[in-house]
């Protein structure tokens, strides 16, 4: 992905996706991954991106839309955008933890995180 593009559409079956940068420091960039679903905003994935490591902040889904596979198609278009690089998950609630565990993708945990995910 080219860092300096600030948005990018990508059609994906009745997904829509939308990346914004929000702002770049020390290096780092953040931005946030939208889906939309007929003009609609249905979710979202707020990342960074630092030395070339995405890291994912924060998976939202708006309440009516959850269950129906927007969260992992979001994370799934991020990983699509840095095919050969691990995503660092970082801590994650009970429900990140159980999408964590249904996604076979190069995904990256604090071993911490990691041995909490084995126990559930």
């Amino acid at each position: 992905m080219d860092l300096r593009r600030a948005i990018t559409l990508i059609e994906q079956s009745d997904l829509t996706f939308k990346i914004e940068v929000d702002d770049y420091h020390r290096g780092q960039m953040d931005a946030s991954l939208y889906a939309f679903m007929g003009g609609k905003k249905v979710g979202k994935i707020n990342f960074a991106i630092f030395q070339d490591q995405p890291s994912i902040q924060m998976i939202a889904v708006d309440p009516e839309y959850r269950r129906q596979g927007i969260a992992t198609a979001l994370v799934k278009k991020l990983q699509k955008e840095f095919p050969d690089t691990e995503i660092n998950w970082g801590n994650t609630t009970a429900d990140g933890s159980a999408l964590r565990k249904s996604l076979k993708t190069n995904v990256k945990t604090d071993p911490v995180v990691q041995a909490k995910l084995e126990r559930l």
